[in-house]
């Protein structure tokens, strides 16, 4: 377990001599997210995920920003770059991608989506998904949170890319994730599975729950 913490209050520092911090944008103490200016570009915003060197899954985690900044999707909210940094004597890993200013999450606790909206944004999730597993790689993490719009162009995060086949070590599975994640191999199967629960909370305003089975429990009503 990680004794590193990230903190809110490291806003107006600077990562790498290049990117300024300027605001927390969520997150928890081992994996946050700030909004960062780059010197040089002003007026140009960047989202800049840090976690801590030293967790378990840091060595997997740069590794699918590796893969990420290779891909070239629309669809995809592509790594631009990323490194390593010492904050309070610290070392931590970074990615950066371009900011996206609306995530889905933050919309569903106010409403759900209609039908027509709802197809609107399954759409380029789909394309996107669908490239990605066509490359060998997993996204593992499709939920609301991950689904972000600039504008009119919607965008799936791709920071926590895995190949396909690959263990899931000291997994923890959530509300969103297929059951045979427990086995701890990651499949583009799970990111379908994912993909469904998460068309149901965007109809709902919540993800479905699991019966005894193991099968995703669907509520009545929904579109078809």
């Amino acid at each position: 377990m990680t004794t590193v913490r990230i903190r809110e209050d490291w806003v107006g520092r600077t990562i790498e001599e290049k990117f300024r911090l300027t605001r927390w944008l969520g997150g928890s103490e081992a994996c946050g997210v700030f909004l960062a200016e780059r010197d040089g570009r002003p007026g140009e915003r960047f989202a800049i995920k840090l976690m801590p060197v030293e967790s378990a899954n840091a060595e997997n985690r740069v590794a699918g920003w590796e893969a990420a900044r290779e891909l070239e999707a629309p669809e995809l909210l592509r790594v631009l770059e990323h490194g390593h940094c010492e904050m309070d004597g610290a070392e931590f890993a970074y990615a950066v991608t371009a900011y996206a200013p609306e995530v889905l999450a933050e919309v569903l606790p106010g409403r759900a989506l209609s039908a027509e909206e709802a197809r609107a944004v399954l759409e380029p999730l789909v394309d996107g998904l669908a490239y990605l597993h066509g490359r060998g790689l997993v996204h593992g993490h499709v939920k609301p949170s991950n689904i972000l719009a600039d504008g009119d162009q919607l965008k799936l995060a791709v920071d926590h890319l895995m190949r396909v086949g690959e263990a899931h070590e000291g997994f923890a599975p959530g509300s969103y994730d297929a059951p045979e994640l427990k086995r701890g191999v990651v499949t583009p199967a799970a990111d379908v599975w994912s993909l469904g629960v998460t068309l149901v909370e965007i109809l709902t305003q919540k993800p479905p729950g699991l019966a005894a089975d193991g099968k995703l429990q669907i509520p009545e009503g929904l579109p078809e």
